[in-house]
């Protein structure tokens, strides 16, 4: 499972400003909170800790990487030994286990900031909430959550259509060997991205129509996806091409050779990724 959230920490005259991430075993008062996370603006670090029985585990204190005014991403990732949180795409923290993660019910954040959305995919635990610049308490109860983990079957609202961008954001475990990302039209794949991790890495694409695959496309210099690393890939459709970026820097465009580009209408994502965040 992975949750991914987006912000901004507001510009206050306020001397103390802070916010708080929880993931609770439920609702209730008082009950054990696997992870508390906590930032004061104003003052130099931020805090990880754990309520367990009534009582607070010891807190572990961090230099604060967030700033009034300025816009922020956090991911946190978790894993067997515990969660990985991720601060504008630079690990911040591993934060071991106090309490098995299959016990958490609820994901709640309090406190100043504006959050724009809140993102839960993976695992067997996956939803989405986007708050349009939010600024009070918000709960995700993890029990109502209904996406799929990878392999990921999205429907694309209306079809893909000129200048529309879909976003994709994940987080490639270290012992990955390929994964790879189609948009399709029943048994044809207008266009198929399959970055391979190990033994060699590297990145190819191509389509597939009517049963056969094109000239598959292997010219790029380098393979931008790494091991252990969080990645963002836009995939944008004009009249003529699909153009796809990733980390906001461009990687290659793909002529259309499916032409009625808005019954392209499912995105599919196999292989080794977590994924956090997907936008039509």
């Amino acid at each position: 499972m992975s949750v991914y959230m987006q912000g901004t920490v507001p510009e206050h005259n306020r001397t103390w400003v802070y916010f708080q991430v929880e993931f609770a075993c439920g609702q209730q008062k008082g009950g054990d909170v696997p992870l508390h996370f906590r930032s004061h603006i104003n003052g130099e670090t931020v805090g990880f800790s754990t309520l367990q029985d009534g009582r607070w585990g010891k807190e572990e204190k961090l230099m604060n990487p967030f700033q009034k005014g300025k816009h922020f991403e956090v991911l946190w990732i978790v894993h067997n030994f515990g969660y990985q949180v991720l601060v504008n795409r630079n690990t911040l923290c591993n934060y071991n286990h106090r309490i098995p993660p299959q016990n958490i019910r609820v994901i709640s954040i309090d406190g100043n900031l504006e959050l724009q959305s809140l993102s839960v995919m993976g695992g067997q635990l996956a939803g989405t909430k986007e708050l349009n610049g939010w600024t009070g308490g918000a709960k995700c109860n993890l029990d109502s959550c209904l996406f799929q983990p990878v392999p990921y079957t999205g429907d694309i609202p209306g079809g893909l259509e000129t200048n529309r961008t879909i976003t994709v954001r994940g987080f490639i475990p270290e012992n990955a060997t390929r994964f790879e990302i189609n948009l399709t039209v029943g048994n044809n794949i207008a266009l198929h991205l399959n970055s391979h991790m190990k033994p060699q890495r590297y990145l190819v694409y191509n389509y597939y129509l009517n049963g056969t695959w094109g000239a598959e496309k292997n010219d790029l210099p380098f393979n931008p996806f790494q091991l252990g690393q969080y990645f963002e890939i836009l995939i944008c459709c004009d009249r003529h091409k699909f153009k796809v970026y990733t980390s906001g820097r461009h990687l290659f465009n793909l002529a259309h050779h499916y032409a009625l580009t808005r019954q392209i209408c499912t995105l599919e994502i196999k292989g080794d990724v977590t994924l956090s965040y997907i936008n039509y």
